[in-house]
């Protein structure tokens, strides 16, 4: 699934799983790349829409998806919790299950201690 955004006056082809975090303002998509930068999805565009063709992505709320790579950690306890990713802190909705969260927190923290593993025996070239 590819999107023609709109950012910074100008036109450019984004693939949809690039994108760090979906965000639905008003009648608007944004879309929220892993440095930070925001584009305008086109009109017609619905997160219910992009969370079937991404199974990749988690919903944190009415208004918002996350991508599962990009999920850092959990804030708070109870029914008062914010989802940290690398583009920032969403609010989860009280009735949306944290687990898959805590989940994709723990397989990305797992992931980076591999990779971080690997750089450093590269570094003294082992292998």
């Amino acid at each position: 699934m590819q999107f023609k955004c709109y950012g910074n006056r100008t036109r450019t082809v984004v693939d949809a799983a690039a994108f760090a975090a979906f965000r639905a303002e008003d009648k608007y998509v944004i879309g929220v790349l892993p440095d930070g930068a925001e584009l305008m999805l086109p009109d017609g565009v619905t997160l219910k829409a992009i969370e079937q063709a991404l199974p990749t992505v988690l919903r944190a709320n009415r208004g918002t998806l996350i991508a599962r790579q990009h999920v850092t950690g959990l804030i708070g306890s109870g029914q008062h919790r914010n989802v940290c990713t690398i583009v920032g802190e969403y609010q989860l909705a009280r009735r949306q299950r944290h687990e898959p969260f805590a989940q994709a927190c723990a397989e990305n923290a797992r992931r980076q201690r591999e990779l971080a593993g690997s750089a450093t025996r590269s570094a003294y070239g082992c292998h």
